[in-house]
């Protein structure tokens, strides 16, 4: 049985918040997020997605993603 490898569509994001837990730490979060080209990855019309619906699905991911607040390990 063969290998079949789809291309990734990637971007990163990086983001350095305070601490939403009080304490007024500098936390810095860095993520990568993907999706690939293949033909499973449909949009709402059921078509093959291109590249660049993928990209702006991406940078809407990340955007919604910049605003989450963060929480340091000590104030858990």
């Amino acid at each position: 049985m063969a290998t079949v490898t789809f291309n990734e569509v990637t971007i990163q994001g990086m983001k350095s918040v305070k601490c939403a837990g009080g304490c007024g730490r500098t936390l810095k979060r860095s993520r990568t997020f993907w999706q690939t080209l293949s033909p499973f990855n449909k949009n709402a019309a059921g078509e093959l997605k291109t590249r660049d619906e993928i990209y702006d699905e991406l940078r809407a991911e990340r955007g919604a993603w910049m605003n989450e607040p963060e929480t340091c390990k000590h104030c858990r």
